[in-house]
């Protein structure tokens, strides 16, 4: 089994490159479905010019549905911030002409994206200053921007919400089976698959799960006294605001 991400420095902090093996990850049955989507990228690849330099790049529709599952991604996990949003806007009103918009309907519905992306539609529209026409109902766009604003970048600014992270991940991946016990026990006992992205020696050694989990047990004991004692408590706070929200979009 391969890694999601192999990362390259250039041993002075200046140069940091990051190598997808698959696009969105292997750890959930959804993600493993939007990977389905980017199968013939290479076949359809473009050529541009960048600062007279020639990149090849994925062609419009591709590099938006990615763009749009890439946010969806971090959403369904820890969250994403607004960066995220205007990248999204600003590549549709680029490229508008070129996408094939039925193409990009059809996969998001696919994941339960529709509303997602409708959502960042409309806060493009009502916050930052786009025009697009939407033919669709609004879902919940202002409950969306909030999870945006106070997240950060990805969701994971304090421990608090990387651990949270982790239940909530969980939840997504369970889908009708969740509960809030059920989300707690996957966050401490991670399933083969998940634990095998971030640990590439398991795929020789499965048997040395049970060593990751622990090591997993002793951060989080650490970390919790790091933050007072009550790292588990809030997290699961944190973890069932998002979990309410991603049930308005139908992902749980």
């Amino acid at each position: 089994m391969k890694r999601q991400e192999i990362t390259f420095e250039d041993g002075q902090g200046e140069l940091h490159i990051e190598v997808h093996t698959n696009p969105m990850g292997q750890e959930t049955g959804i993600r493993r479905q939007m990977n389905r989507d980017f199968t013939e990228v290479f076949q359809k690849k473009i050529s541009v010019q960048i600062e007279n330099t020639e990149i090849w790049t994925m062609e419009p529709t591709d590099h938006l549905l990615f763009l749009i599952l890439h946010a969806f991604k971090h959403f369904m996990a820890g969250g994403l911030g607004i960066r995220q949003a205007l990248d999204i806007c600003l590549f549709c009103k680029r490229y508008q002409e070129e996408i094939n918009w039925e193409y990009i309907s059809d996969s998001l519905e696919n994941v339960e994206g529709e509303k997602f992306f409708t959502d960042m539609l409309y806060i493009g529209n009502k916050y930052l200053g786009f025009d697009f026409k939407i033919h669709r109902e609004r879902n919940c766009p202002d409950d969306l921007l909030e999870d945006m604003l106070t997240g950060g970048v990805f969701g994971n600014t304090t421990q608090t919400e990387r651990t949270a992270c982790s239940m909530t991940f969980a939840a997504v991946d369970s889908r009708e089976k969740y509960s809030t016990a059920s989300a707690v026990v996957r966050a401490i006992f991670p399933t083969m698959r998940f634990m095998r992205e971030r640990n590439p020696e398991l795929v020789e050694k499965p048997w040395l799960l049970p060593i990751f989990w622990m090591k997993r047990w002793r951060r989080f004991i650490r970390y919790n006294k790091e933050n007072g004692g009550g790292l588990a408590r809030e997290s699961i706070r944190t973890s069932q605001k998002r979990i309410e929200l991603l049930k308005k979009y139908g992902l749980i």
